[in-house]
């Protein structure tokens, strides 16, 4: 009896051993899979900015070529007036 119960904490303890050593590698891939998903976002920040400039960029320069219609006045001075916002906002902190 004595040796059953010996044998049946030995499985115990490899099973315990087994499952520590699977939750530490889950717990570092999880650690791996978040710092990636903030790297990712970070990236597509980055990318959704870029864009966002170059589609105003093409915009202004298909403004400079060729001459608007109102959508495109209207846009363009909507694009103006952020740029304008944006600027008040610097000068502002700049004289703080």
């Amino acid at each position: 009896m004595a040796e059953n119960l010996t044998n049946r904490l030995i499985e115990i303890s490899g099973r315990l051993q087994t499952a520590t050593t699977r939750y530490t590698d889950v717990a570092k891939q999880a650690e791996k899979l978040l710092a990636e998903n903030k790297r990712l976002k970070e990236e597509k920040e980055k990318m959704q900015g870029e864009i966002r400039m170059l589609r105003e960029e093409v915009f202004l320069l298909k403004a400079s070529l060729d001459p608007m219609e109102d959508k495109d006045k209207k846009e363009f001075q909507k694009i103006i007036n952020e740029y304008l916002k944006t600027i008040d906002k610097c000068i502002s902190i700049l004289k703080n």
